[in-house]
């Protein structure tokens, strides 16, 4: 998705640090929009060293709503909660709860999806800064084709497709395929991507074996869709020290890295005594007996003797590259959505 223009009655402030940002303006008293009040500011972005507008996660859950301008009003904190308790869907966009039924009678089925009640986490982008994602398997054919059908290239709203199975996807029409980018090693597919990042938030996902691909390319895949760059460094194992040796001062030019790996996954702790950055590791469930599809992978993982590994679940690369997001986001200072500006790193 291209990011959009800055809004025409949206101001820029230059910050201590060379950061353009991008912001409403209002007048307020209280908690309240009063004229005559004082001055507040909604943060929605800033401005690239090209001149081009990257809006944020509060402003990119805007224009996913279809909401790009200035909103009516600049409520406080206090107030979006308020409203949020009283309906969602004052907040989230969607329809409000249905009234009770009569005893005996069936519920009506839920606005979005079909009888398996798929309601989607509109908001979720301006509270943690990532969008919802769709976890395919387990879903019916039905459903996940009208998602599929939904979300597609063009719809302007991000939606990220895990574990969507080859044979299913080929057997989609051939418009709605093209209508995805998809991957059948990590499976994974997105119609819409969010906006690239700052170039300089980059991760390097380092794998063990290529048996550990599916993994790694799903980390790889997540972040790129989040619009940061994320590079491979596939087959790095330390059974062969030598292929991760010569690898690692490119690995440590990254801000972030994820470490992939199998069987005694001793990866994870070598990387975390060799390399400065954040590293995320990620057990998968490759290997013989007492492998015991992953669950070794993972004990290890988080008996490391290497302090500071951020351990996620086994064949997780999406979760890991969730937490690897969060911790590029803290190095971008427009990150951060308007409730959370005064608790943004300097």
């Amino acid at each position: 998705m291209e990011n959009p223009k800055k809004p025409p009655e949206a101001k820029t402030l230059k910050k201590p640090g060379g950061a353009e940002h991008v912001y409403f303006e209002y007048r307020t008293t209280g908690s309240g929009l009063q004229r005559g009040g004082s001055r507040k500011r909604l943060y929605i972005g800033h401005m690239d060293p090209d001149g081009a507008f990257v809006p944020n996660a509060y402003y990119l859950g805007r224009l996913a709503d279809g909401e790009p301008g200035k909103p009516a009003a600049c409520p406080s904190r206090e107030e979006r909660e308020a409203a949020e308790r009283e309906n969602p869907s004052a907040k989230t966009g969607r329809p409000p709860n249905p009234a009770p039924q009569p005893p005996g009678k069936e519920p009506s089925p839920p606005a979005e999806g079909r009888g398996q009640g798929i309601l989607f986490d509109h908001d979720r982008p301006g509270r943690i800064g990532l969008p919802e994602a769709v976890f395919s398997e387990g879903k019916t054919p039905e459903d996940l084709r009208s998602l599929l059908e939904r979300f597609r290239r063009g719809c302007g709203r991000p939606v990220l497709f895990t574990r969507l199975a080859p044979g299913f996807f080929a057997g989609l029409p051939e418009d709605l395929r093209a209508a995805y980018d998809y991957d059948p090693v990590s499976r994974t597919a997105f119609g819409e991507s969010l906006p690239e990042r700052d170039p300089r938030l980059d991760c390097a996902v380092v794998s063990a074996g290529s048996s550990d691909s599916p993994v790694a390319r799903e980390a790889a895949r997540t972040l790129r869709y989040l619009g940061f760059r994320a590079r491979l460094y596939e087959d790095s194992g330390v059974a062969g020290l030598w292929r991760l040796s010569g690898r690692l001062e490119e690995i440590n030019s990254h801000k972030a890295v994820i470490a992939v790996a199998g069987l005694d996954a001793a990866l994870a702790s070598v990387l975390g005594g060799l390399t400065p950055r954040p590293v995320v590791a990620v057990p998968t469930s490759v290997g013989y007996g007492l492998a015991r599809n992953g669950e070794s992978a993972l004990a290890s993982m988080l008996l490391s003797c290497s302090p500071g590994i951020t351990v996620v679940n086994i064949d997780n690369g999406y979760g890991a590259a969730c937490a690897a997001a969060r911790i590029l986001n803290l190095l971008d200072p427009s990150f951060f959505p308007p409730e959370r500006q005064e608790r943004a790193p300097s």
